[in-house]
This record gives structure tokens, sequence and C-alpha cells, in this order.
């Protein structure tokens, strides 16, 4: 339920990004094509979440839902225990899994932030390179803006969908989906590029898919950053990897990609020299989706370590009122994976005749290893019969 819930959530960000790019240049042209009436707009809008955040918004306890709690049913405020800042950071650089997470969102968000930022403008040089001369920034904004929520819907929910899916056979599944999506998009990224100055129709396509599988990153990031850091350190991990990946990613990207654009096209000011440049410098975004193929690699080989180990810690902070104290973790899905697969029993004849030929034994189970049977509280409990046997 939860990855399903983060798709929901990260909706936000690529539909929020599309409907920037119409707002925003409708909004300028109707100020007289002034781009800061385009920026004046989020204010507004910021303020209202800020205010929905403080008085509608509940913060819950830490770890409710892998214990079996009602996470509505108390704040976090009065029972969270708290830990430094530093000891967090020294903690989140020992969890291997996190810091290659890192390391491969940061690339999502390098490719994406130069293609939102430049994007727009290289398809209008393109497309007057072409010799289309009606062409402009408001009608490409617009475009772009439609492809990128709809890529956006698209992927983030088939991303979500799949690693939900696929882990129930294997439990490195939302890294492996990561690292696909990721190495997968290179191509059309670099085939927009090359064929913009060719056939704009093609571009929009090839732009789509290839967003199509950026967007799958976002729900399943989300998900493995939760589950492999322990409850009481997971707000620390969620604002440093918030931090290190805009920061190294898309606060830098279109500065690096215009630099670079503007030392290939040297003195040259015609609308081929400025798509031929822009071209060559957003190739370097296929290679950072390859990079971050690699990162996300490199994460699968300790993810499911690291993750059984925030288990650990988590059962170790439980009480007798906790479900998770019930369930064994051999033979249960994993906490917070509702659809996590209980694992095969491949018992063959052979045991089964052992079993058959050896001595019965009563049966022992430990805390953790009690069974919980699902009872219906809809039912008629039955009615116990009475024991004759009274004494004369």
């Amino acid at each position: 339920m939860r990855t399903r819930m983060l798709s929901c959530f990260y909706f936000a960000i690529p539909v929020g990004s599309g409907l920037g790019y119409i707002v925003g240049t409708e909004v300028a042209s109707a100020f007289g094509d002034k781009w800061q009436w385009g920026l004046r707009v989020t204010p507004i809008i910021g303020a209202v979440c800020v205010l929905l955040c403080i008085f509608v918004v509940h913060e819950p306890k830490r770890g409710a839902i892998e214990k079996g709690e009602n996470p509505n049913a108390v704040s976090a405020s009065n029972v969270h225990h708290t830990t430094s800042w530093w000891a967090d950071i020294k903690y989140l650089t020992t969890v291997k899994s996190f810091i290659w997470l890192d390391l491969g969102f940061t690339c999502v968000t390098f490719v994406t932030g130069a293609l939102a930022f430049w994007a727009p403008k290289f398809l209008l040089y393109a497309s007057k390179a072409q010799g289309i001369t009606d062409a402009t920034v408001t009608d490409i904004s617009l475009k772009v803006g439609i492809i990128t929520c709809a890529a956006g819907i698209v992927g983030v929910w088939l991303g979500a969908e799949i690693a939900w899916r696929y882990r129930v056979r294997n439990r490195k599944a939302d890294a492996i989906v990561c690292a696909v999506a990721l190495l997968g998009s290179a191509p059309f990224l670099y085939g927009s590029l090359v064929l913009a100055s060719k056939n704009i129709k093609i571009t929009y396509a090839l732009i789509f898919f290839g967003e199509v599988l950026l967007f799958m990153n976002w729900a399943p990031v989300g998900d493995m950053v939760l589950y492999i850091i322990v409850p009481s350190r997971r707000s620390t991990a969620e604002a440093v990897q918030i931090l290190f990946s805009h920061l190294l990613g898309d606060a830098g990207s279109p500065w690096l990609v215009g630099e670079i654009s503007d030392r290939i096209r040297g003195s040259g000011d015609s609308d081929k020299d400025h798509a031929r440049s822009m071209e060559y410098s957003l190739l370097i975004t296929t290679f950072i989706c390859v990079l971050g193929g690699f990162c996300f690699i490199m994460c699968s080989l300790y993810l499911v370590k690291d993750r059984e180990e925030a288990e650990d810690h988590t059962r170790t902070q439980e009480d007798d009122s906790s479900l998770l104290g019930s369930v064994a973790s051999e033979n249960y899905p994993a906490m917070g994976d509702e659809n996590q697969g209980i694992e095969n029993d491949d018992d063959d004849d052979n045991d089964d005749d052992k079993l058959l030929g050896s001595e019965p034994v009563s049966p022992t189970f430990s805390d953790r290893e009690a069974l919980v049977v699902p009872v219906s509280v809809h039912s008629v409990p039955p009615v116990q019969e009475e024991s004759n046997n009274h004494v004369v």
C-alpha cells in the first residue's frame, strides 16, 4: 500500500513541472510577455500549501505502520525519541544502499533539471533550423508541458506498479526497476537530441518515452529510503537525500549545459549554430543516465541486507501489542510490504516420508513464531459444547 501511496504523492512532481510550463507561459503572455509574472504565481500556491501543512497534515508516529499500529492514534511529538543530527549523519554513512541510491537519484535530478530548463529553447532552435518559421516559445512550452504531465502520470504509476509486483519474486526489485528505467531512457534521449533538427514530431514522441522511463524512478526511490532506514532517522535521511540530489543535480545542471553550449557555439549566432551546440551539450544527459543506472545496480547489492537490519532494529523496539511480535520474518512478508509473497515451501516426497515415519512431536512456538489466524469480526462465534464431566 505504501508504494502506491507514494506513487500518488510523486505524481505532483512531473504534473507540477508540466503545469509550470503551461501556467508560466500563459501568465507571462497575458501580462505582455513579461516572464516575471510567470514566477509571481508560485508564492500564492506556496502559501496555500503552507497553511494546509500547518492545519491539516497530521504527523504520525515513526514506525507505526511497521508495528501494525494506527498511525493516526497518537502524534509523533508525544512518542518519538529523537537522536542528534550528527549521530543520524554518521548512521547514514554506514548504510551503503542509501549512499548508492542517493547518487543514482542525483543523476535523475541532473537529467530532469537540464531538460526542464533547456528543452523548450532547444526545440525552438531545432524547429527554426528545419525552416518552421512560425514556431514560438509559448507554443513549444505548451507542448512540452503536456508531454511532461502525461509522461509523469504514466511513468510514476508504471514504476510503482512494476516494482510492487516484481517485489514478490525479487526483494531487490525497487533498485532493479530504477536501474533498468534509467538505462532505458538514455537511447530515447539520445534519439530525441539527434533527430530534433531533422524531424520535430519524432522528437516529441521520443521525449515522451524517455521521460516516462525517467519518472519511473520516483516512487521506488521514496519507498527504498523508508524501508532501509530505521524509523527514528527517516526524516534526516529524506532531508539529506533531497539536499544532496538537488544540490548536485538540477541546481547545477542547467548552468553546466548552458556553459558547454556557449563554448561549443563560439561566435556563431544562427539558429543552426544554437541548435547544434545545445544538442552536443545536452548529450551529457545520456551519459549521466548510464552512470545513474550503474549506481542503482550497486544499490541493489546492499539493499536486502540494509533492509533486514532496519527491520531487526524496529522489531527490537516493539512492544507486545505490535503485530510484528507474532510474525516470523522468514516465512511472512517484510514489514511495510504487504505484497511480499511467502517464501516457497519446496518439501519433496522424501521429506514427507521421513515425517510420516518419525514420532509425533508437539510443536512449540516462540513469541515471534506464533501464527496469526485471521478471524472475521462479523461472523457469529462458535458455540462451545458444555462438558458432561460432572461429579456425581
